[in-house]
């Protein structure tokens, strides 16, 4: 885990390595929706868990569900 990485999660308010429902992460196989963040993920045609791709530095970023925009009235987080 490097400095860049711990910044980032300092700057979203999380502790490292914390993720949340609905978060979207960038992996080499493609985007994934975290729906449970301690449930399983499909990542290359098998199901993983979001920590185990975390651990194994799957992920090369994320989108988290704070930045979420939505065009609803009042449902906004930006």
């Amino acid at each position: 885990m490097t400095e860049k990485q711990h910044q980032i999660f300092a700057k979203i308010g999380r502790k490292v390595g914390e993720f949340r429902h609905n978060d979207i992460l960038i992996t080499d196989d493609g985007p994934i929706i975290v729906m449970r963040p301690s449930s399983v993920v499909p990542y290359k045609g098998e199901m993983i868990t979001v920590d185990e791709l975390y651990r194994q530095e799957k992920i090369e970023g994320i989108y988290p569900a704070e930045s979420f925009v939505s065009f609803e009235d009042g449902e906004s987080d930006a």
